[in-house]
């Protein structure tokens, strides 16, 4: 691989640990960019002197993430990025000699970032950064938590206590291990939007070495076997999943055709969230790839239909 010219691996450096809290340590950063773990070093010694704070775990594989800076809390978080903004930020991207992919690739991110700022406002207010900054916190100090009356869509709302060791504002979602569940891992995947409020204990983590995080896509589903699903959508469909889950739009380019997108992205392999996105979007939405999608869509048109038929 050929390493980027420095201020595009600095930005694009930043992007990938903000969109991926503590999942690189620096020797898969330096693999990841072609490039030796001492440039890392420096490259992220920049980034905490332009007043970024970048974490790193304590314990191996050291891995990395970018921690909001609360000093103007909900007012630095609010503020979206003005077309003038990107237009300056695209400029620059397009002069720092990165390739044009990359390039592409780091400006979707950045309407991806404008658009959940616009689209979400509400998941950073006050109470919800409340939430978030105890949860770095105790995230930080390897506390456990009670996280106040959750409201769950299988069981009653309840107090539950668990020890969070993934955090993810974009996604509104929080990965715990739950001591009391009764799933086999107890790990659990929550919503943050869900919780009313967060009380830290004293108790220190009792299980880390459970701690197994498994990868999200878009839907906010937790599966760790992922398939790359190609999908061309229209407006409606474009609107709809942009407004429901702000994430996807960095999956999402101009298609050749007129008035469409394709989206383009790992989904979890039982195609939960996305089948219902696609059969509320039916007329919206043209299945490119792959087969097993449009077999379990098919599927599941067929049951709705076999559904409705016992009715008349």
């Amino acid at each position: 691989m050929i390493a980027p010219k420095p201020r595009a691996r600095i930005i694009q450096l930043l992007l990938r640990i903000l969109s991926n809290p503590y999942c690189f340590s620096r020797k898969d950063l330096a693999k990841h960019y072609g490039i030796s773990t001492d440039q890392i070093k420096e490259d992220i010694e920049i980034l905490k002197n332009v007043g970024i704070d970048v974490d790193q775990e304590r314990k191996r594989p050291y891995h990395y993430a970018i921690l909001p800076n609360r000093s103007f809390k909900e007012l630095k978080y609010l503020q979206p990025l003005s077309e003038e903004d990107k237009g300056k930020i695209s400029a620059a991207l397009h002069r720092s000699g990165a390739a044009s992919k990359e390039v592409n690739y780091i400006l979707n991110k950045l309407e991806s970032l404008y658009d959940f700022q616009r689209l979400g406002l509400r998941a950073l207010r006050s109470a919800r950064l409340d939430k978030i900054d105890a949860l770095f916190a105790a995230k930080k100090d390897r506390k456990q938590v009670v996280l106040v009356n959750y409201r769950s869509n299988t069981s009653p709302m309840r107090n539950r206590v668990v020890e969070p060791f993934d955090i993810d504002v974009d996604l509104d979602t929080l990965q715990c291990y739950e001591p009391a569940s009764e799933k086999p891992d107890k790990v659990q995947h929550f919503r943050l939007s869900r919780v009313e409020r967060v009380i830290t204990t004293e108790t220190t983590w009792q299980f880390e070495y459970r701690h197994k995080r498994k990868k999200t896509d878009v839907f906010r589903i937790a599966n760790n076997k992922q398939v790359r699903v190609h999908l061309r959508i229209r407006s409606q469909a474009y609107n709809y999943l942009s407004e429901q889950y702000p994430k996807s739009v960095s999956e999402i380019s101009p298609s050749s055709q007129a008035a469409c997108w394709e989206f383009e992205s790992f989904v979890n392999a039982e195609f939960f969230g996305i089948s219902n996105f696609i059969m509320a979007n039916s007329d919206q939405v043209e299945i490119l790839y792959p087969q097993a999608l449009k077999d379990h869509i098919t599927a599941k048109a067929q049951n709705l239909i076999r559904a409705l038929c016992q009715l008349f």
